[in-house]
């Protein structure tokens, strides 16, 4: 995945077009891979002052039945003309739920013109719904970026809450259980179907790799 920014292109205030061109030059792959235009496209627009590009990173330090510590970097990127200073609020919804489960503390962040700053904050998540193996429970963070009380810019991070552990005499743990990884090099391609992402598709190999056995994907080659 790769992002370009368009503000120093963009005529504002004029018409502007959009063109993407994908190339496939003779001898690129030891094989096929199929190209073109074969994954989504987004335009995103956003404030000057807004969560950066991947700008959010959740990890969970520390799990058990009772409890589980939620730890968030921020990053903010400001891109006007001048210094903000801004109030970095993060709630936690269970995913498929709009109940907020706890809130996170407030921090407030700096930014100088033209540049990116960042900022942490934890805090605890009662009574864990852990993220395993045949139960793939999921939350996400909403992250919201306050400039004079008003909100400029919002941002989700979905993610699982779960411990896992690379041990010399177990191999690997998740959630302090052994799990043995059945990998595959599976790649993006959907045999006759070509490369255009088709979810359905993609379910069903999921689907037959998980009848064969398999429980983990090498995404390097996905």
């Amino acid at each position: 995945s790769f992002r370009l920014e368009m503000n120093p292109f963009l005529r504002f205030g004029g018409e502007n077009i959009l063109a993407v061109r994908l190339e496939n030059p003779a001898n690129s792959s030891r094989w096929y891979p199929g190209s073109g235009l074969y994954r989504n496209v987004w335009l995103v627009k956003t404030s000057p002052i807004h969560v950066a590009h991947w700008g959010t990173f959740v990890t969970t330090p520390q799990v058990s039945k009772d409890q589980a510590t939620i730890h968030v970097k921020t990053i903010i990127d400001n891109q006007s003309t001048e210094p903000a200073e801004v109030t970095v609020q993060a709630e936690i919804y269970e995913l498929g739920k709009n109940l907020k489960l706890v809130s996170l503390p407030d921090k407030k962040v700096r930014v100088a013109a033209g540049k990116s700053a960042g900022c942490e904050t934890e805090g605890y998540l009662p009574s864990p719904k852990l993220w395993d193996v045949g139960s793939a429970n999921l939350y996400y963070l909403q992250t919201s970026i306050q400039k004079n009380k008003n909100s400029v810019d919002s941002y989700q991070t979905i993610f699982g809450i779960r411990t896992i552990e690379f041990t010399p005499d177990q191999g690997f743990l998740l959630n302090g259980k052994r799990v043995r990884l059945n990998g595959v090099c599976n790649h993006h391609d959907l045999g006759l179907l070509g490369t255009a992402v088709n979810i359905r598709a993609m379910q069903r190999q999921i689907e037959i790799l998980q009848e064969m056995g398999g429980n983990a994907i090498r995404t390097s080659h996905n």
